[in-house]
């Protein structure tokens, strides 16, 4: 998780140090596939089952999980 969107004033707050992922990824030679933003609708999502990309609205933590599926379906 890379950091807190706000929904009502939209800031990010970077709750977790930034960048820890990237890091790792370059450290472990693996290559990094993004990073994905909090959202409480994850969450919501999961509790109900839900697959959380299935959503109807979108939001910055949708795009940001089908940026990564890309990347992954462009590996196989």
């Amino acid at each position: 998780m890379s950091g807190f969107k706000c929904p009502g004033c939209g800031e990010i707050t970077h709750i977790f140090n930034k960048g820890g992922g990237k890091l790792l990824a370059e450290r472990m030679q693996i290559p990094f596939l993004g990073e994905i933003s909090m959202d409480p609708e994850i969450a919501n999502a999961t509790d109900i089952g839900k697959p959380f990309i299935s959503g109807e609205k979108g939001s910055v933590a949708m795009d940001q999980f089908r940026e990564i599926l890309k990347k992954i379906e462009k590996r196989d």
